[in-house]
């Protein structure tokens, strides 16, 4: 008898658990973007430090200054799309960028006219 109530509280406990750890997840209400900005903007920071220690090059300072450069703008431009409705600020950056199809083996760039 014993047994069976140990084993029921343990059950209920990990359930209670895993409910709050569900339920917490979806109050964060903070955009991933929001939060993948911190961390570039740390990773620029540990890049400055590690800068004046010496431990990297100014050339390796450089590259990883321009990597996460364009991560940081990514994620700006996944955060002000998610601010402004998502959907409208997608198509008009997508509209601003030619895109390319092979015609025939060869590229070609398409503007939103079909191919003749």
């Amino acid at each position: 008898m014993i047994f069976w109530i140990t084993a029921a509280a343990l059950a209920i406990a990990v359930t209670a658990i895993v409910l709050t750890a569900l339920l917490r997840s979806k109050d964060a209400g903070e955009h991933p973007a929001a939060y993948d900005l911190r961390v570039y903007r740390d990773q620029l920071k540990e890049v400055e430090r590690d800068l004046a220690r010496g431990v990297i090059s100014e050339a390796d300072a450089e590259r990883t200054r321009a990597e996460v450069g364009r991560r940081v703008l990514s994620a700006d431009t996944q955060l002000k799309a998610a601010r402004t409705g998502g959907e409208a600020a997608a198509d008009d950056d997508a509209d601003a960028r030619p895109e390319i199809r092979r015609v025939d083996g060869q590229a070609a760039h398409h503007r939103g006219r079909a191919p003749r």
